[in-house]
């Protein structure tokens, strides 16, 4: 079941069904789903495990966009019930991984996040900022600095405030603010390695949030995202 916060004044209130009200709700829902589109309930290729640089060809071949950390975020404000378990269960098997990566700077914190990296069938988006060393870190500390707030705004493409950050991480995987946890790359592992892929996964400790694992390293399930279906034209 999908909650859709509905505010109606009091005169329409007291003349609303509550079937008219749950058939406005789900058509909001549902305008709100498709406008960045519909993720896929099931994973990609029959539940196959790839990494990163495998699964954004795989994508492209079959002209879809493949899900990015925003979409997994959007998983946890507006995701179905099935939706979420589902991806809570890529979360415990292995990792959900995403077509967002974050390509780290040598010699400094800067660093670049793109979403949709490498992809044919949408533009993919930078933004340049600053991304803190975190190391097992918990979210609630994050959440206290600018530059912790500022790192996920980027990463999940939100302007949420930090108490709906934290509502809609606990949301997706089930795991409170203390047991969820981010990943970034200390300096001298960034000057080896700049490019890295953002990937998700739950274990016995927590909720983990990595912009740490290599492109090439990690090997878990992806989703892709359908594009919102084409209004038909009147004959």
């Amino acid at each position: 079941m999908v909650f859709v916060p509905v505010r109606l004044s009091k005169d329409v209130a007291v003349v609303v069904s509550p079937r008219e009200l749950g058939e406005y709700a789900n058509k909001l829902y549902a305008e709100r789903t498709s406008a960045n589109g519909v993720i896929d309930l099931k994973p990609a290729d029959n539940g196959k495990y790839r990494t990163q640089d495998k699964w954004i060809p795989f994508f492209n071949d079959k002209g879809q966009r493949m899900i990015s950390a925003p979409d997994v975020y959007r998983i946890g404000q507006i995701g179905s019930h099935d939706l979420v378990e589902s991806v809570r269960a890529d979360f415990h098997t292995a990792w959900l991984v995403t077509s967002t990566r974050i390509t780290y700077n040598s010699n400094n914190l800067g660093a670049r996040i793109t979403h949709n990296f490498g992809s044919k069938v949408v533009a993919p988006t930078e933004t340049r900022l600053v991304a803190p060393v975190y190391q097992n870190v918990a979210l609630g500390r994050i959440l206290e600095t600018a530059e912790g707030r500022a790192y996920l705004s980027v990463l999940f493409n939100t302007q949420d405030s930090p108490d709906v950050v934290a509502k809609t991480l606990a949301t997706l995987s089930g795991k409170s603010t203390d047991n969820t946890y981010i990943w970034t790359p200390q300096q001298k592992s960034r000057a080896e390695h700049r490019e890295r892929a953002v990937d998700f996964d739950s274990d016995g400790e927590g909720f983990h949030v990595f912009g740490y694992n290599l492109p090439d390293s990690k090997y878990g399930f992806s989703r892709g995202v359908s594009a919102k279906p084409a209004r038909k034209k009147r004959a």
